[in-house]
């Protein structure tokens, strides 16, 4: 098999870089960890439920959990019960609403970007730096200098050494004044495998300096047979059947395959959701990519339809045994008879935001009729396609 070798290999040598499982687990519902994190599904009993290790300060960046995580509005509910939130976004959105501080950064076009994770699996194994296009306007900081002066402010508040608070102090002065992501990444280049090291002579090796000559970026080669060499696992194999998992099937099989005997008769259907290319949830404040006809709609098997006295274009009803929600069905055959569909992400309805594009095109969250409790046992995802729904229209007077 062969994989690409990227100019800066964040897999090499990173210890647990091959996964783990169940090495602890969560305060409340003790569902284990997975790859070193937790499921967000759990993160709202976490932060409601009290005692020791209750969940009591918050920080968000870039994320939008009122409309990407299961059960949004009770995610919200727990967000207004944290002593403190601070978020790292530009913008007022669903999520960051509920923070006590916002914390800007400049714009995407303001600061220089290097990919790091998807390179670690391109089709076309290549590099490219993109400088910033733009001074901003005003004074700003970029992602990486907040994130930088949150660290070194924590680390101050948390000491009570005064001499380790002087030298968290003086570090964090340091990182302030020289260390940049500039820095960081020519030191990735240069001790990755196509770098020349620190030899400041070399001008074959690969450079942030060399880079910047390649705005178009610079192909480092065909892809390599490279297992089982990069492999992290004792080992150096895939294990394609392993044990917890082969263990979870009889219970898998009884509770999807062969129905939920909990699911109430009323729930007929099943939702899943669909991907659109133009209307991810980060870009609906973006007029060019929401303008035109709405595609926040619910797409229902003609057969389905006619049972349920739905024509297309009206407005449905779409209730789960946690919420519901209302959108526009639209009749296809593309879809399955007994199953709906709806892109997720949407819902931008909440009071208190400040996206006016995005609120001129709310549409509906299929988040808000997901029950965070329902999951996979394995590594506590919250199931997200297949939720039991019931389907009817609304009068124009609803």
């Amino acid at each position: 098999m062969t994989f690409p070798l990227p100019a800066i290999d964040v897999l090499s040598g990173v210890k647990g870089a091959g996964g783990s499982w169940d090495r602890y687990r969560t305060r409340v519902s003790k569902r284990p960890e997975f790859a070193g994190e937790f499921p967000v599904s759990v993160l709202a009993e976490e932060i409601m439920m009290p005692g020791e290790g209750q969940i009591r300060g918050l920080m968000t960046m870039a994320g939008n959990g009122a409309l990407s995580m299961p059960n949004g509005k009770l995610f919200e509910e727990a967000l207004d019960e944290l002593e403190f939130m601070v978020s790292v976004d530009f913008y007022i959105n669903e999520t960051t609403r509920h923070a006590d501080i916002i914390l800007p950064p400049v714009g995407p076009f303001e600061k220089s970007h290097y990919d790091l994770f998807y390179h670690t699996y391109d089709t076309i194994n290549w590099t490219a730096y993109n400088p910033a296009l733009f001074e901003p306007e005003m004074p700003g900081y970029t992602d990486f200098e907040i994130i930088c002066e949150l660290l070194t402010r924590l680390v101050i508040k948390r000491t009570r050494n005064p001499f380790k608070k002087l030298f968290a102090t003086m570090v964090g002065a340091i990182v302030r004044r020289w260390v940049t992501p500039e820095l960081l990444l020519d030191l990735g280049l240069r001790l990755g495998p196509y770098g020349a090291g620190l030899n400041p002579f070399d001008r074959e090796g690969l450079s942030l300096k060399k880079l910047r000559q390649h705005p178009h970026g610079i192909f480092l080669g065909e892809h390599e047979r490279c297992l089982p060499e990069r492999l992290f696992t004792k080992d150096m194999k895939i294990d394609l059947a392993p044990e917890v998992i082969i263990a979870d099937i009889p219970r898998l099989k009884k509770r999807w395959l062969s129905g939920d005997p909990s699911t109430p008769a009323e729930f007929d259907m099943v939702i899943v959701g669909r991907l659109q290319n133009r209307t991810l949830g980060w870009m609906h404040n973006s007029h060019r990519l929401v303008k035109g006809r709405d595609t926040c709609t619910l797409f229902i098997h003609p057969e389905d339809a006619a049972a349920r006295e739905i024509v297309d274009g009206s407005v449905v009803a779409v209730s789960s045994d946690v919420g519901s929600i209302q959108l526009p069905a639209k009749i296809t055959d593309t879809v399955m008879a007994g199953v709906v569909c709806m892109p997720p992400l949407w819902g931008h309805n909440r009071p208190g935001t400040r996206r006016a594009v995005a609120n001129a095109h709310p549409g509906a969250s299929m988040n808000d009729i997901t029950n965070q409790e329902v999951m996979d046992e394995l590594t506590g995802n919250a199931v997200v396609h297949g939720v039991p729904v019931k389907v009817e229209p609304v009068s124009p007077d609803q």
